[in-house]
């Protein structure tokens, strides 16, 4: 990727999302540092009132920012109409609430709510937002209220609030359906973000493949929705998506690269899936809520390809696994023996043979099938036994009554 791709790349996003990406990209791949810090100084300036981020990113990046100068007069103009304007906001909505005017009242905290947005002071917008719900009049206000906020908190980075929020958003969408697949893309954001793959990918199944926002895109949803599929479902539940789930073909499309790992995955193609996987990795490590989980979701997805691998086999060589894996022995002699001592799989390891021994999981089913069948077989025969000897004792009682 290049400068002029990755300028592109950051703006399909809004003001604060494309701010803290390209900070991102600056501070964790030095080849972009340069561009991308001016790019976050340049939209710090243009669209914010964020003087405190605009001087640590200035003196953070002072060697890369080129013939960038430190700008004293834009300062001093943000400091001024910074204060005029939370004078003309907070006088504003005094006037309102003196007045009673509900639905102004409300218009009003919005408004400085925004206000607190772009001056970065996001704790301020968060109190500013929760004071809107005692003036919102119907669930669609309520919606879109919930909405702001879980936006809020996601650049908090705050993603238990994303999740309450968003269940008082869900707890409301019939109001409000337009926003239904931002909501689920937040909320699957805020799950991923918490290491919490599976409940991440329930929620972006929910997203629209047309879904567009300020904060993701359509392509960013089908990544996470691809990766976290990869993670939580074996092949042959992988298979049976691709081939019955409209919602998420649409979206896994959109992603090409991924398209075809899932493809390898249900095909049971592991050299072919973790060499294009690994390759597409530098692309995915720009994105600043893909980057720290990259390692995790190798590591899941590898534990989930082997245990698909080993299920047919009863002994297999470490050598066959390390080489279809397209992994060094000592590497999968580790993780086999880390994925042992987890229980992710039933084997034993032969370290001196470097071999693979599968404790068979079907004949312990089969001995609990038929242990079961004895158990009711058991039960059947008692129950039946009482009910013969119920019918012999009445049959007694009668004749002896009869004789009498």
């Amino acid at each position: 990727m290049d400068t002029a791709d990755l300028e592109k790349y950051l703006n399909q996003y809004g003001v604060w999302p494309g701010i803290f990406r390209a900070l991102f990209i600056a501070r964790s791949h030095e080849a972009f540092r340069s561009f991308c810090s001016q790019y976050a100084i340049n939209k710090l300036k243009a669209n914010t009132y964020n003087l405190e981020l605009y001087k640590s990113a200035f003196s953070e990046f002072t060697n890369d920012v080129g013939e960038e100068q430190y700008d004293l007069s834009w300062i001093d103009s943000v400091t001024y109409h910074r204060k005029q304007n939370l004078d003309h906001l907070t006088k504003e909505l005094k006037s309102y609430k003196n007045n009673l005017i509900r639905e102004s009242i409300r218009s009003a905290q919005l408004d400085l709510a925004s206000f607190f947005t772009d001056l970065g002071q996001f704790e301020s917008a968060l109190r500013a937002y929760a004071k809107v719900r005692e003036y919102c009049t119907n669930a669609g206000q309520i919606a879109h209220l919930s909405l702001d906020l879980m936006r809020v908190s996601i650049w908090m980075e705050n993603y238990s609030h994303v999740l309450a929020f968003g269940s008082r958003a869900k707890s409301t969408l019939s109001a409000a359906m337009e926003i239904k697949s931002t909501v689920y893309a937040y909320c699957g954001l805020a799950h991923m973000c918490l290491g919490d793959y599976k409940s991440a990918l329930d929620h972006f199944l929910h997203v629209a493949p047309d879904f567009s926002d300020i904060l993701l895109t359509k392509t960013d949803v089908s990544t996470y929705t691809s990766i976290c599929a990869l993670v939580c479902w074996d092949h042959k539940e992988l298979l049976q998506q691709l081939n019955e789930d409209e919602i998420f073909n649409a979206l896994s499309d959109l992603n090409p690269t991924l398209r075809k790992c899932m493809h390898f995955m249900s095909q049971r193609k592991y050299s072919s899936l973790f060499n294009t996987l690994q390759a597409s990795f530098p692309e995915y490590a720009l994105d600043m809520y893909l980057a720290p989980h990259l390692l995790t979701f190798l590591s899941l997805i590898r534990e989930r390809s082997l245990i698909d691998y080993l299920f047919p086999y009863s002994a297999i060589p470490m050598k066959k696994i390390a080489s279809d894996f397209q992994v060094d022995l000592p590497f999968i002699e580790d993780f086999l023996l880390q994925m042992v001592e987890t229980q992710k799989i039933d084997a034993k390891l032969d370290c001196l043979n470097k071999c693979v021994y599968m404790e068979s999981s079907l004949e312990g089913e089969r001995f609990q099938e038929i242990q079961d069948i004895v158990e009711n077989t058991h039960i059947y025969s008692k129950a039946i036994h009482l009910q013969t000897t119920n019918t012999f004792n009445k049959s007694m009682d009668d004749e002896s009554s009869t004789h009498t």
